[in-house]
């Protein structure tokens, strides 16, 4: 970047083409006459097949080279993308062909900001489906209320914000006081404050909010103090100012009790002594001509255009520090095209002037010596600089992107001429009610884009179109402002007879988007849900029960029936019972119950468990039966002896008798609930004599019990022996030898000669009649029966092998009798 010096201030001069880096497109004679037709044909909205036809008439001019259709289609496209966008243009020509004029000049003052279209502005693509599937960057809102009533009377000339109230400067040289929503809070008995005999030009509140300055054309210059509004501190000069700012720290009084004040001669900073009289104290002269838009103090600095440069002033070392040039500019244009300046911090000041940005930022000088030599402690630098599509009404900030308040070039220039060209006409015809509108006007609208910068260029990440209420009547660049608020996403859009509030977009404003523009429940349920502390207008039990109602009306039951568990909660019992009653009434009650909560005393739910229970019992007795089981008491609250009164009119099938034995089991007469499991022949019911003790219940239900399940029943009554005695199992089986059998068969498995020897005497006839291959081994086991009684019953039943064990057995015990009888008779004769 080249860096000179004049009257010892930095210059810094717009870098050389090779240091931006950019495409410099050639001048318009030299183009290629296709390019040149195929911007005409975008600004003017004609077809792609018509310029294609137009080209191949056109074939014979000098230079002008033939293209094919395919040719030609690429250059068009790459001609549109360049431009404005062709979707954007198409969308409020189509909106405006069908507008009536009435309807277009007498515009309600009241209307809301319904004129403001979100478009979405991308280099690489302008597909419509792209920008209606974008969710804008903010939200826009006409200021209303009382500020309707000051447009009645007269126009706004100039806006201030902060972050307490706006200061609203007439054309008639009133300052109103309002509220972001256009509520005039003006302490004063007229509601304004009579400030200037013309139009105010300029209005500068300090960072406390206590005290503001003004200016205008009159030549005065006012200080207002709004704890107290009568005290006035007035300037009077015999000169036009156009600017005023006044010391950020103004309300701390002494050395900071000053402001700058810049008209068509200079720029001079007033500072109050002792005497309470202001003394002057000349920043920047240049004589006549040199026209100062704009001027911005934060901090230490302060920044001002003047003719086609911006300075910038250190108000602590009373320096000047740097100069930045605008060579696209001349000493004619540069005042016709407003300095836009917004100090986004201490640092960093944005520039927007024309159809360029730059980029500024101070710096601190950290070399003793450069300090020494240069008399200032501080530096500027160029941090990015690009040329835009558009002239720049306003700039700001938006986190690390930029918000700039434009107008088209291309359209501003078509608009200039065809204004022209028709008020022309006009006057011939001696009409002078003005125009009607035409499609071409809705190009004039400004924009507010969100700006990427690049190095040395830009990328515009969304936009929105504003229809203010006076856009057909004023189009120049000086009639727009943007206004802003440094720490808060909050900006202003002003024109003579608007003001549009725009702010970032809350977590409200994106559930409402997902909602209306995806039709997605359930991401904007989930939003809602994860983000409850953020949502003022919504709630996440309100977007869940839309998403509810979406997906009942697009028969997704089961997953309604889940998300009524998510979004209802256990403590509304009244919207479980609505939505219960819902379901039941679409035949669909199946995918709530699961999720019906559990447990809860409040009658309402007690009354919701009847109802359902009662809605099964009509419709699905298998599901009754499993919901009874499920439901079971005291976790459940209800009325048992109604539902068992209903069972017990329609018994007639097994799942209502376990459903009627569960309940006999809720209501503590276990005596009839035990019955019905024996009846059903469930297993349950074996479980269910040990929980709840039941033994002495069973004594004369031993047999039914084995026809239940035999296995289960045996190693039942094997393990609770002590509470059901043996001798009374057996006593039980005594007509069913079967049973007996087995019974007696796993005690000895269990017990083996701690059974009672009559059990064992019992298992020898047992086993000859029900498992005679099981004999042998109990024989050869036991020694607890007679042998002359096996040998009796195993004659009786021709079991050989048992009774050739037998007779074996015989002999041997005889022998070993015999061989005892010996020994016992020898000892006998030795002690003898």
């Amino acid at each position: 970047m080249a860096t000179e010096r004049v009257n010892n201030v930095p210059v810094l001069s717009n870098p050389s083409t090779s240091d931006v880096g950019n495409d410099q497109s050639s001048p318009e004679g030299e183009q290629n006459p296709a390019e040149l037709i195929g911007k005409w044909a975008l600004r003017n909205s004609i077809s792609q097949a018509a310029v294609s036809d137009l080209l191949f008439t056109l074939k014979e001019l000098p230079g002008f080279t033939l293209l094919s259709s395919s040719e030609a289609q690429p250059l068009f496209q790459q001609t549109a993308q360049s431009s404005v966008p062709a979707d954007s243009l198409s969308v409020r020509e189509e909106e405006y062909t069908d507008a009536k004029e009435d309807d277009l000049e007498n515009r309600n003052l009241s209307d809301e900001a319904s004129d403001i279209e979100h478009v979405s502005e991308h280099t690489e693509s302008t597909e419509s489906e792209s920008e209606d599937n974008e969710e804008p960057k903010f939200k826009y809102k006409r200021m209303l209320n009382d500020f309707i009533k000051i447009l009645d009377e007269e126009c706004v000339s100039c806006v201030a914000v902060h972050s307490k109230f706006l200061c609203v400067g007439s054309s008639g040289g009133r300052i109103y006081i309002l509220d972001p929503l256009g509520n005039n809070v003006t302490i004063s008995p007229k509601k304004y404050y009579e400030a200037h005999t013309v139009a105010v030009n300029q209005i500068s509140i300090d960072e406390s909010g206590d005290f503001f300055a003004s200016c205008s054309d009159d030549g005065n210059v006012n200080i207002y103090n709004f704890c107290d509004p009568e005290k006035v501190e007035s300037l009077v000069l015999n000169r036009k100012i156009r600017c005023v700012a006044i010391d950020p720290e103004y309300r701390k009084g002494g050395i900071y009790k000053r402001f700058i004040i810049a008209g068509d001669e200079s720029v001079t900073v007033y500072k109050q002594d002792i005497d309470s009289r202001f003394k002057s104290n000349i920043l920047q002269e240049g004589g006549l001509h040199s026209d100062v838009s704009n001027l911005k103090w934060y901090d230490r600095f302060v920044a001002w255009n003047w003719k086609s440069e911006v300075r910038i002033y250190d108000m602590t070392d009373m320096v000047a520090i740097s100069r930045i040039l605008f060579d696209s500019l001349t000493s004619d244009n540069a005042f016709s095209n407003r300095c836009n300046l917004f100090w986004k911090d201490s640092q960093t000041l944005f520039i927007g002037w024309g159809n360029e940005i730059q980029v500024y930022n101070v710096r601190k000088q950290e070399d003793p010596i450069k300090i020494k030599e240069l008399g200032f402690n501080y530096y500027g630098q160029i941090m990015n600089k690009f040329k835009t599509d558009f002239y720049i009404c306003g700039i700001s900030s938006f986190g690390n992107f930029l918000t700039v308040l434009c107008l088209d070039i291309n359209s501003t220039t078509e608009i200039d001429e065809k204004q022209k060209q028709e008020e022309t006409k006009s006057e011939r015809n001696g009409n002078t009610t003005g125009t009607r509108s035409t499609p071409l006007d809705m190009l004039h609208c400004p924009k507010f884009h969100i700006i990427q910068p690049r190095q040395f260029t830009y990328e515009i990440m969304d936009s929105a179109v504003f229809q203010t209420r006076d856009y057909q009547q004023h189009h120049n660049l000086c009639d727009y402002h943007l206004e802003s608020l440094k720490d808060e996403v909050h900006y202003f859009i002003v024109t003579p007879k608007d003001i549009i509030c725009t702010e970032s977009r809350d977590m409200d404003d994106h559930i409402q988007w997902i909602i209306e523009h995806d039709e997605n429940y359930e991401d904007a349920w989930k939003c809602a849900d994860r983000n409850i502390n953020l949502l003022e207008r919504h709630s996440a039990v309100d977007i869940g029960m839309k998403y509810l109602d979406h997906l009942i009306n697009h028969n997704r039951f089961e997953d309604a029936g889940r998300l009524c568990s998510q979004i209802i909660g256990r403590e509304n019992a009244e919207e479980w019972g609505k939505q219960i009653v819902k379901f039941n009434d679409l035949g669909q009650l199946r995918a709530i119950v699961p999720f019906i909560p559990k447990n809860e005393t409040d009658e309402l739910y007690q009354y919701y468990y009847e109802f359902v229970l009662l809605e099964y019992l009509k419709v699905d007795l298998e599901g009754f039966q499993l919901l009874v089981r499920d439901w079971a008491l005291p976790r459940m609250h209800y009325n048992v002896e109604t539902i068992i009164s209903a069972v017990s009119e329609r018994l007639q099938n097994r799942h209502l008798l376990r459903a009627l034995a569960d309940l006999y089991f809720y209501h503590n007469k276990h005596k009839k609930a035990l019955g019905i499991y024996i009846k059903l022949k469930d297993p349950y019911a074996f479980v269910y004599i040990e929980e709840n003790s039941l033994f002495n219940e069973i004594l004369d239900k031993i047999e039914m019990l084995l026809t239940i399940n035999t296995q289960e029943a045996l190693a039942f009554f094997i393990k609770n022996k002590h509470h059901i005695e043996p001798k009374v199992v057996v006593e039980n089986l005594q007509k069913n030898r079967k049973y007996l059998c087995q019974y007696l068969d796993a005690l000895y498995k269990t017990e083996k000669m701690e059974m009672l020897p009559e059990f064992h005497r019992q298992l020898i006839s047992l086993y000859a009649e029900n498992e005679p291959d099981l004999l042998l081994i109990f024989l050869k086991s036991s020694t607890k029966y007679s042998i002359d009684e096996a040998k009796l019953i195993c004659q009786a039943h021709h079991l050989c092998p048992e009774l050739n064990y037998l007779l074996t057995l015989k002999e041997e015990r005889i022998v070993s009798d015999g061989r005892s009888f010996r020994n016992h008779f020898q000892h006998y004769i030795g002690i003898l």
